[in-house]
């Protein structure tokens, strides 16, 4: 792929699209159409870093996984103003270390460098290094959900949209949790990564001692591990992007739409799925579902 991503602006507002799947109607927020890279929630959370300067600040340090979507978010964004991107990986599998693949090629070729490091907490700053936690989730992310929240409520004011609530999967929490501070409606959410209660915790971190706003958190009836290919998983966003003509991503968006499926008959007539973007790492994931031979 070429190394060079187009600079248009990103955040002119993203559309918001009306689908219908499982015998409901839904409204799908389309941040996946922000920028081909720069997309989805990491967009929103990295929003603080592209618009503000920082003086005497010229390289992006981050850590994650080999195939995260923010690193690959970080690297887009290293290009857009101009810096270094450097991030902080596990010990890379042979078949990637010999053959790159997906968002970790990418990065790559957007200028990314990496060292493999087996313990984050090892990792030394310079004074020129701009540190950004893992997945983004970090106070400055609420610039850019603050601008999405303003963008939903046009949309909810302009449509005369009743009994409203906004949906949105959930990693840390960070763009449930930071979303629901700016919003006068309820931010729905389930946990992707690890169980409820530690959703719960991750909002506990992000908050300060005197919030209490947090989004609503919906159970799964069955625990998959993230990240782990399950037939369930495949089939869910098999059938939701065939009905709804939109790709999803394969990590977290069947989580969410089975929480939704779920919940159906407990939750507000009108629902906006914020779409997060990610589809850059499903050519990967559908690698994985061939070798276990699930697709």
């Amino acid at each position: 792929m070429e190394n060079t991503i187009h600079t248009r602006p990103i955040f002119n507002s993203s559309p918001i699209q009306q689908v219908d799947w499982a015998g409901k109607s839904y409204w799908i927020k389309r941040d996946d159409l922000l920028h081909p890279l720069l997309n989805g929630n990491k967009a929103r959370k990295l929003f603080y870093y592209l618009q503000h300067e920082f003086p005497n600040k010229t390289t992006f340090v981050s850590c994650g996984g080999n195939q995260s979507n923010a690193m690959l978010a970080l690297a887009a964004l290293a290009q857009l103003k101009n810096w270094q991107f450097h991030y902080y990986i596990k010990p890379l599998p042979n078949f990637l270390y010999q053959q790159p693949s997906g968002n970790f090629q990418q990065a790559l070729a957007l200028g990314m460098h990496y060292t493999e490091i087996t313990d984050f907490s090892a990792i030394k700053l310079t004074a020129t290094d701009l540190w950004i936690p893992q997945g983004g989730a970090s106070p400055e992310a609420t610039d850019g959900l603050k601008q999405l929240a303003t963008e939903l409520t046009t949309f909810i004011h302009t449509e005369n949209k009743q009994d409203v609530g906004i949906f949105v999967p959930s990693g840390t929490g960070a763009t449930a949790f930071y979303l629901q501070q700016h919003m006068n409606y309820p931010v729905f959410t389930t946990a992707c990564i690890g169980t409820s209660d530690y959703l719960h915790h991750c909002f506990q971190q992000l908050s300060c001692t005197t919030t209490k706003h947090y989004p609503i958190i919906l159970e799964q009836s069955e625990k998959y591990p993230f990240g782990k290919p399950h037939p369930t998983l495949l089939n869910t966003w098999q059938t939701i992007c065939t009905a709804t003509q939109i790709e999803f991503d394969l990590l977290y968006d069947p989580l969410g739409w089975l929480a939704l499926q779920q919940h159906a008959d407990n939750l507000p007539n009108t629902i906006i799925y914020i779409h997060c973007g990610g589809i850059s790492g499903n050519n990967t994931m559908l690698a994985r579902y061939k070798r276990q031979k699930l697709c």
